[in-house]
Formats: C-alpha cells, sequence, structure tokens
C-alpha cells in the first residue's frame, strides 16, 4: 500500500513514515503543497494524510487540486486541529484531531488497506483471474532479459545498468524491492522510479536511509526480515565491492549464500559487481546460488 504524507512538519512526517515503512507500507513525504501535488501524479498513492494547520490555503487547494483524480482510488485523510476546520469542498474520508496517537493512524491506514484489498479481490473475480499485464506461471515469457522470478542473479558489469533494468522490470511486474545502493539513494530513486521500491546506501554507519555495511551479520538479517515480510521479494544490491571493502570477501560470500538458502520462500536476489573486483574462484562460489547474466544474456 502506498502512502503520502504531507506535512511541513518534518519531524512529524518523519515519525508518521517511519512508523509506516516499518509496517511495510511504502511512503513518500512532502514538505508543501506544490510538492505533494507533484509527487501525488508520480506517486499515485492508495492513501493521503494531510495536515492543513501549517498552511491552510495551499493544502486546501491541494486537495482541491487533487479531488477529481482522488475519488475512488485514494482515501484522504486530513490532519486538523478541529472538525470545524474542515470545509465541505474537501473530498476526504476522515479527519484526524492533533495531537495524534500511532494507534490513531494505523487503524485507519489498516482500515483502508483492508478495504483497498477487497477491491483488488473484486476485480481479480470479475476479470476470471486473467492476468493483465504479464503470466505469473511463466515471468519469463515475452521478457528480453529471460529473467524469472524465483531465480537470483549476478551481474557481472562495470555500473549496474543491466541490474537496474532488471530492478525495473521486476518492480513493474509489481514485486516487492529492496534496493541496497553504494550510490546516492535520491539518484537510485529517480533512476529506478518504483513506488514500492525501498532504497538504503551501504555506510559505515547505521540512519533511516542507512545501512551500516560492516556490520554483515546485521545485513543478512535485515534481508531475511524483507523477504518474510514481502509477498513477493526481490532483494537488489548494486555494488558487492562495497561490502568486500568493509568486510571480509568470504564473509560477504557466505551472507549471500545465506540470505539466499535460509529464505524460506520464493525469492530473487539481484547482485552486480564489476569483473576485475571478483577473482574466479569466489565468482564461482557465488554462482553457486546464482545464475551468472553479462550483457548480452544469461550465460
Amino acid at each position: 500500500m502506498k502512502v503520502l504524507i504531507v506535512d511541513g512538519n518534518t519531524e512529524i512526517s518523519g515519525i508518521l513514515s517511519d512508523m509506516l515503512s516499518m509496517s511495510n507500507r511504502t511512503v513518500r513525504t512532502a514538505d508543501t503543497p506544490d510538492e505533494a501535488l507533484s509527487c501525488f501524479h508520480e506517486f499515485r498513492p492508495d492513501a493521503v494524510f494531510v495536515n492543513i494547520t501549517a498552511d491552510r490555503e495551499g493544502t486546501t487547494g491541494f486537495l482541491r487540486s487533487i479531488s477529481g483524480d482522488a475519488k475512488g482510488r485514494t482515501k484522504i485523510f486530513v490532519i486538523a486541529d478541529d472538525e470545524k476546520d474542515m470545509t465541505p469542498d474537501m473530498h476526504k474520508d476522515g479527519w484526524i484531531r492533533r495531537p495524534f496517537s500511532s494507534t490513531d493512524i494505523m487503524d485507519i491506514i489498516n482500515a483502508a488497506g483492508k478495504e483497498n484489498e477487497k477491491k483488488k479481490s473484486f476485480l481479480k473475480n470479475m476479470l476470471g483471474n486473467i492476468s493483465i499485464s504479464r503470466n505469473r506461471k511463466n515471468i519469463s515469457e515475452g521478457n528480453s532479459m529471460h529473467l524469472r522470478f524465483g531465480r537470483s542473479y549476478l551481474f557481472m558489469e562495470d555500473e549496474p545498468t543491466a541490474l537496474n533494468a532488471a530492478c525495473r522490470y521486476f518492480a513493474d511486474d509489481g514485486d516487492d524491492i529492496l534496493y541496497i545502493t553504494s550510490s546516492n539513494v535520491k539518484a537510485v530513486k529517480e533512476a529506478i522510479r518504483c513506488g514500492t521500491m525501498s532504497v538504503r546506501a551501504i555506510s559505515d554507519k547505521e540512519g533511516k536511509d542507512l545501512m551500516n555495511g560492516a556490520k554483515i551479520g546485521s545485513v543478512a538479517d535485515e534481508i531475511l526480515r524483507f523477504i518474510h515480510s514481502a509477498k513477493r521479494p526481490v532483494a537488489v544490491i548494486d555494488d558487492l565491492r562495497a561490502f568486500m571493502v568493509l568486510n571480509e570477501t568470504d564473509a560477504v560470500i557466505t551472507m549471500m549464500d545465506q540470505v539466499i538458502k535460509n529464505s524460506g520462500k520464493e525469492m530473487t536476489m539481484l547482485a552486480s559487481i564489476a569483473p576485475d573486483n571478483i577473482t574466479e574462484r569466489d565468482k564461482g562460489l557465488l554462482l553457486n546460488d546464482m545464475t551468472e547474466y553479462r550483457t548480452g544474456g544469461i550465460t
């Protein structure tokens, strides 16, 4: 479920974002009504939380702008000091009085999620279980990269070009993505443009968008938690070398092996490394669990 939070108070929006992300929602935040409008059309959220107390005129204009597109598709929840702050022209599905608790938010979003699942179930039955986009039983059909969900791939390339194309393919097919990067989080999000993707940057410390790459055991645990919580998980590492700089190479290879073998469910892992940064011996160990992908196709 995709959720957009519109609040000029970055501390509040950050708390909401972390809380919803921990419950496996995909979250975007916007500080201003203009940013929110652009994000709404790009992100196409299932639910929007709007705090009207900081910029009443701007947020009211935002609500008017999205009312046509949102109706019947996106749930709108307005955060206000009092119900009298609501105006009749606001398209809304509910409101939340400040100050609110985490329980208030989770009750609302859980109810919205259940309603969304009912709609999806109805559409699925109405269409006779026909797949609109791709045949799930044979995901490689019509796939020029010949990739298949449930198999893991090692990309031998200097830059993660083919890996990113593969990530977009799985994202377009509705799979859940955890993308671990040695690059900039924002740059990766702009390159992939997937609302259901969580991106973490490899670092030597921990933070909201950071993953401490030196704690290789914790990295494995985090990837496994993602795999266990996601319906169709795809874990992506765009630069294995970044982990090898912070750890012993054998520890990184062992981590990959444990994640794939201990996932306990069907999943896909995509990893990229420059050919010059890996020995034939280490590549061979990785290929015990993965399929090699070079530019031009699988080998």
